[in-house]
């Protein structure tokens, strides 16, 4: 896990970057250009790296990017996302989410 509860995110700009600053003194602040990873293998390690990001971040980005998995198998997880990334936007910050054409 590269987000754990404990610490702040590394600023980076790839997965390799992320892993070898993992030890390296905690950012105060996204830096241009950063983001937040939360990879692991087990889905309950995900979902609970996710929250902990989403606390630590929340309100501290000029604009989210995404392209969330919007499906049919789970109704109402596209609301979960816009939440989510309308939680990490300051006030006066913008979404963009792409969609399926």
């Amino acid at each position: 896990d590269l987000c754990s509860e404990n610490t702040e995110p590394p600023p980076c700009t790839s997965a390799s970057a992320a892993r070898r600053k993992a030890t390296s003194t905690p950012a105060r602040r996204v830096p241009k250009g950063g983001f937040i990873n939360t990879v692991s293998k087990r889905p309950s390690h995900r979902a609970s790296a996710a929250r902990a990001a989403l606390a630590r971040w929340e309100g501290r980005f000029d604009t989210v990017l995404m392209n969330p998995p919007f499906g049919t198998r789970r109704a109402g997880v596209d609301v979960a996302f816009l939440r989510a990334a309308l939680a990490l936007v300051h006030g006066g910050g913008s979404v963009f989410s792409l969609h399926k054409s």
